[in-house]
């Protein structure tokens, strides 16, 4: 579980807990393979936001760009340190109400902040199978139900898992659920 935090200085600080361990973290470019993740995340699931990030950090010097990216996407959803994981194991992320004094003038009010989630664009017949795969114990009970072979389920599964950014069974029934995809 992780919870970022905005210090005084206006930085950003990640509280993980590990293994019952808390540890405090300024998060600075250097930490690439998070910015990656957080900006991959944030392209998938809020691309309206990525994109008005996108836009406003356009003129920022490109090693800093995607630092600055997720810097106000952070300060925007994330800046309390209140005890709630902003981003949970399963990689929800939890926003909260900051107080933020140019909320009512900000032209990413909605947007950056407070983005409305976006799940992938499925078709009606990988909804099914997700429904499927969420209603019945086995593949080859899920298959049956929608009158395909176990072979083609899987074909499905695997495209289901890229489109939703998920990469088995449990991460794609969490999906489903927080998504509302089940009958």
């Amino acid at each position: 579980m992780i919870e970022f935090f905005t210090d005084p200085e206006g930085a950003i600080v990640m509280r993980t807990k590990r293994e019952g361990k808390v540890s405090y973290e300024e998060i600075t470019p250097d930490d690439e393979q998070l910015i990656e993740l957080m900006l991959s995340n944030i392209a998938h699931y809020y691309p309206e936001a990525f994109q008005k990030l996108k836009a406003e950090m356009q003129h920022t010097p490109r090693g800093d760009r995607q630092f600055a990216m997720m810097h106000r996407f952070i300060a925007c959803n994330f800046g309390l340190l209140d005890g709630t994981p902003d981003i949970e194991e399963d990689g929800t992320f939890n926003f909260e109400d900051i107080n933020c004094p140019m909320r009512r003038y900000c032209q990413g009010n909605g947007i950056i902040c407070k983005p409305k989630f976006k799940p992938a664009k499925l078709s009606k017949r990988q909804v099914e199978v997700i429904s499927a795969i969420v209603s019945y114990p086995t593949e080859q009970e899920a298959a049956d139900s929608i009158f395909i072979s176990k072979h083609t389920l899987k074909n499905h599964k695997q495209n289901i898992f890229e489109a939703t950014n998920t990469s088995n069974e449990k991460e794609l029934v969490i999906y489903a659920l927080r998504n509302r995809l089940t009958r």
